[in-house]
């Protein structure tokens, strides 16, 4: 009897130890790293104008805030490809101040116009050169940014290019190791997109700011964003 549970007890130390090793030879595995990166142009631009009226009472102020703005749409909507449908307000403020040094009352006005367009060199010194040529009394903002589209379309192209990458790194260590490579076992997306030239993280969702309005356009071109995508892949070997 105790040789028959002797047995068992081996029988059945044999059988754990062979599934254990048949485990561990199933899991092994290696992880590598796959990145990808390149140059893309923000294809939508912003533009921000800025108005500012200062006046004895509120009435004269806004009065000569509202030809500002009458004016600035008219010469854009006259010499650009902006319509006046195109210009929208996004801010409006007016208050009263004391200037402490005389006591007087007078008040700010202030409104912004903001308008979006495909990114467009031409376009973009079409309204730069109309802001300076008119005399524009506005200060004024381009930003470049991608839309949700290109955004979906550099993931997909950087991810990719990623796990290309991360294949060739695999290929590599499996021809050196003398091993195979099988199935993907996890794939990690912590690190989406990193912009290393602009911002820490996420470039794609951000702005690119080109700064505030000057006269000196020459050799005026839109500077590409870098955008890089990083993964880590594990794979199965034997």
């Amino acid at each position: 009897m105790t040789n028959k549970l002797m047995k068992s007890a081996l029988y059945s130390l044999i059988l754990l130890l062979t599934l254990w090793q048949a485990e561990a030879q199933e899991s092994r595995s290696i992880i590598v790293d796959g990145e990808a990166s390149d140059y893309y142009i923000p294809d939508v631009t912003k533009l921000t104008l800025r108005f500012s009226e200062k006046a004895e009472n509120q009435e004269k102020a806004l009065s000569n805030l509202d030809k500002a703005l009458n004016e600035t749409v008219k010469v854009l909507t006259e010499n650009s490809f902006l319509v006046k449908e195109d210009l929208l307000t996004s801010y409006f403020e007016s208050n009263k101040r004391i200037d402490y040094k005389t006591n007087e009352e007078h008040v700010d006005a202030s409104q912004t116009l903001t308008t979006k367009f495909k990114t467009d060199k031409e376009k973009i010194l079409t309204i730069l050169n109309i802001l300076k040529d008119f005399n524009i009394e506005a200060s004024y903002k381009l930003d470049l940014k991608f839309s949700e589209q290109r955004t979906n379309e550099i993931e997909k192209e950087l991810t990719r290019r990623a796990f290309d990458n991360a294949r060739s790194k695999a290929d590599l260590l499996a021809t050196s190791g003398k091993f195979k490579l099988k199935e993907i076992a996890k794939v990690n997306f912590s690190q989406r997109f990193i912009n290393r030239d602009v911002f820490a993280a996420e470039a794609v969702e951000e702005k690119v700011d080109i700064g505030y309005g000057s006269s000196r356009f020459g050799g005026f071109n839109v500077e590409p964003s870098k955008v890089s995508r990083k993964i880590t892949v594990e794979y199965y070997i034997e």
